[in-house]
């Protein structure tokens, strides 16, 4: 019986070539033989670098599966912590009041929505990167089993058959691990779609129903497939025409072929009609018209107060609207809020305001006249002194002098021990001081007050009025009136430093104090700048008004009366020159003679474009429901004339795909157990055929827990309980616990043929 067959698998062609025998060693005269033999030990050399480099290869990818597996977990983990975030988040804002808090709570949840994505991509982005490790390793396998190919042809027919039965079963578990592989892929793809859909309010009913019934189909095709095993082992191993069982493989997977063409054909017919088309034209023309919706003419009304707002014709209805009742204009709010917020500012005492200003314009315009111009006059003085104070520069210089100079007036004091020339010494030096430090400090001493000194001479008595400068600097008696200026401030350093004193009267004997104010006040630059910020923000209000023009926060230079008019609300941020402005301008006027129908004018502008706002609404609304009927009725369409196609189409690629799979396999096997005219491995195949039916067994129950969840979920759906990301999560666990173990399998194989190659390597070596 001719047993040979052509596989479209690898191992189709290890049976393949010469069938020459060793046994033994080589007789010497035999030049043909040891040439062969040699260039079996050579190939069978390579062959074993080859398994070696595989076996890397797979230890690398299984290295890379459980990296994989712990980055996904990591990222999982991110995910999860970004979901509790978001709930968080969305909690918070509902119970948020403050504007600003709510603004940077929605700011949160957006990163945080950016996060979960960041999270759910990454394990996309592991999983790529382990098919790329799997790939890679089993790219090395096929190399490794090419080369195992060509040795076989040189080998011993029992080699070849322990070489073959090795290399099957790496093959069988690389063909494994790829297909658990990509059902890991296919997993993580729907685990990180349902990451996107837990985001959504709405459960896909259609999908979940498609879901059962693919699910349903999936277990009559492992149904089918453990049914053909079955039957494959209820053969004479032996006696079979295995030919004939891999014949009517094909005819079957050829009759559901033909079959799926004749889907294929009916759906293109079905996708070509006339209906169809019109439908997804309609659905796309709604569509674009909703997408593109526009302002079919100007929108325009002015107040008045002359001001003008309007919307373009052509406008995009998304942005008309927001321009309307959004926040647009100049940050305060859509046009609505814009007028609401003018209305608004008609409070009773504005409204008291004006009826002032209508009754009394011209005293008003007076008053406020004058305001202005006391306030820009102290403004003026305070900008005097402070540029004046800006060009004193020996302050410090001379305070130290003084510092110094009281040091040394306490030191010489001491060491003059009751010497009346050392002390008098001591006392000029610290009065020269005290000269010198006012006559330089006189610029910004905005006040000058004077101490009155009781003068006796002989019997009569005089009180002379003088600045402490004009005391001290008589040079005659500056150590007297040092001494008297001393006790009336009650030590030498309050007399520099304080600058003030208590009232105070002495009766000594040729001079007596009298109290009359306090020493000149002598004023920082810093405080000079404050007075000048001051006097500038009751004359015209915060320099940010006006942008920030001036290099320090005060005013230095007055705004000029468009730029004062150009601030928003001026009459009340502005200071006296922004209330004269807006009390002496004639729209003013108008105003205080008109708010009443100012404001009424206000109310109407307010219901026009709320007039506006509702009516793009419905226009929008309506072209929203126009798009939803076409879509819907598009998919409804698809639906019923589609689904039941799609859904068989994809029935049947299952059933020819697990039946390409048993051809696959069988043919494999029966090249490798039953070569032609040699039946000695008959058990070995029987054994294999066992092991077909018991994993088509452990599939049918997969199969059947598959349905039964996909059932659950559509119940739970139905229920309101559907959690989708959980089922997906539990799924991509369950396949990647399904990879790992076909893992494991490859590993045990590998290192079984490596053995083996090792163990006939050192054979031929030794021959």
């Amino acid at each position: 019986m001719n047993k040979k067959f052509l596989s479209a698998v690898l191992f189709g062609a290890l049976m393949t070539g010469s069938s020459v025998t060793f046994t033994g060693c080589i007789d010497n005269d035999e030049p043909a033989g040891i040439e062969e033999l040699r260039g079996a030990k050579a190939e069978l050399l390579r062959a074993k670098v080859a398994v070696e480099e595989a076996n890397a290869a797979a230890k690398n990818a299984e290295a890379a599966l459980i990296l994989a597996k712990a980055e996904t977990e990591k990222a999982k983990a991110e995910e999860a912590k970004a979901q509790a975030d978001l709930r968080r988040l969305e909690v918070e804002l509902q119970a948020a009041e403050n504007e600003a808090r709510k603004a940077e709570i929605e700011a949160e949840i957006e990163q945080t929505k950016l996060d979960m994505e960041a999270a759910a991509l990454r394990h996309q982005t592991e999983m790529l990167r382990l098919q790329e490790e799997l790939a890679m390793a089993n790219r090395q396998y096929e190399i490794a089993l090419k080369q195992i190919e060509i040795a076989q042809a040189l080998m011993s027919e029992s080699e070849r058959v322990t070489l073959a039965e090795l290399t099957f079963k790496v093959k069988e578990a690389q063909d494994d691990v790829d297909r658990k592989a990509e059902i890991v892929k296919v997993k993580e793809e729907q685990y990180y779609n349902a990451m996107l859909d837990s985001r959504k309010d709405t459960v896909n009913f259609k999908r979940l129903e498609l879901a059962v019934v693919r699910a349903k189909a999936a277990q009559a095709t492992a149904e089918e497939t453990l049914e053909k095993w079955k039957n494959f082992l209820k053969n004479d191993t032996e006696t079979a025409d295995w030919r004939k069982e891999v014949a009517v493989l094909e005819d079957s997977i050829e009759g559901l072929n033909k079959k799926k063409t004749e889907l294929d054909v009916k759906l293109t017919k079905l996708q070509n009609s006339d209906e169809y088309k019109a439908l997804k034209a309609k659905k796309n023309q709604t569509a674009d018209a909703y997408n593109n919706l526009k302002t079919q003419e100007k929108l325009e009304k002015k107040d008045m107060m002359g001001e003008t707002t309007s919307v373009a014709k052509d406008t995009p209805i998304n942005d008309a609207m927001v321009t309307i009742g959004g926040a647009n204009k100049d940050g305060k709010g859509g046009f609505i809020a814009y007028y609401n917020e003018k209305i608004a500012g008609y409070t009773s005492q504005r409204k008291a305001l004006l009826d002032e200003i209508a009754a009394n314009h011209d005293k008003a315009v007076k008053d406020a006249k004058k305001a202005s111009d006391e306030a820009v006059e102290k403004w003026e003085k305070a900008k005097a002194a402070y540029a004046t104070a800006q060009g004193y520069t020996t302050e410090a210089k001379d305070k130290e002098a003084v510092a110094n100079a009281f040091e040394a007036y306490n030191d010489a004091m001491d060491a003059a021990a009751g010497d009346a020339k050392k002390e008098l010494k001591a006392q000029q030096a610290f009065a020269d001081a005290i000269v010198k430090y006012y006559n330089a400090a006189a610029p910004v001493q905005l006040t000058t007050n004077k101490v009155s000194l009781k003068l006796t001479v002989g019997t009569k008595e005089t009180w002379v009025s003088k600045t402490v400068k004009e005391w001290l600097s008589d040079s005659e008696n500056k150590d007297v009136y040092l001494t008297a200026l001393i006790e009336y401030f009650g030590s030498a350093e309050k007399l520099w430093a304080k600058g003030a004193a208590e009232k105070f009267n002495s009766d000594t004997e040729t001079i007596t104090v009298k109290a009359s104010g306090a020493l000149a006040t002598l004023k920082s630059v810093e405080e000079i700048l404050g007075e000048l910020r001051t006097a500038s923000v009751a004359a015209f209000g915060e320099t940010s008004l006006y942008n920030g023009q001036d290099e320090q926060d005060y005013m230095r230079v007055q705004p000029t009366q468009a730029e004062v008019k150009a601030v928003e609300n001026y009459e009340t941020v502005c200071g006296a020159l922004g209330n004269y402005y807006y009390v002496s301008d004639p729209a003013t006027e108008f105003e205080a003679k008109n708010y009443k129908n100012i404001i009424a004018d206000y109310e109407n502008i307010v219901k026009y474009w709320n007039d506006q706002l509702t009516a793009l609404k419905n226009t929008q609304a309506a072209a929203k429901a126009a798009k939803d009927t076409a879509a819907n009725a598009l998919t409804a369409y698809e639906n019923k004339n589609f689904g039941t196609i799609n859904t068989e189409i994809a029935v049947i690629s299952d059933r020819i795909t697990a039946l390409n799979n048993v051809k696959a396999a069988l043919i494999r096997a029966i090249n490798t157990w039953l070569p032609e005219g040699n039946f000695q491995d008959t058990a070995a195949f029987e054994e294999w055929l066992k092991g077909k039916v018991t994993d088509a067994e452990d599939a049918v129950i997969e199969a059947e827990e598959a349905v039964v969840i996909a059932e659950n979920e559509l119940i739970e759906a139905k229920d309101g309980k559907y959690d989708g990301l959980t089922r997906a999560k539990e799924a991509l666990d369950k396949a990647m616990a399904d990879l790992e173990k076909a893992q494991a399998k490859l590993a045990e194989a590998t290192a079984n043929l490596q053995k083996g190659v090792e163990i006939m390597s050192k054979t031929a070596s030794a021959e």
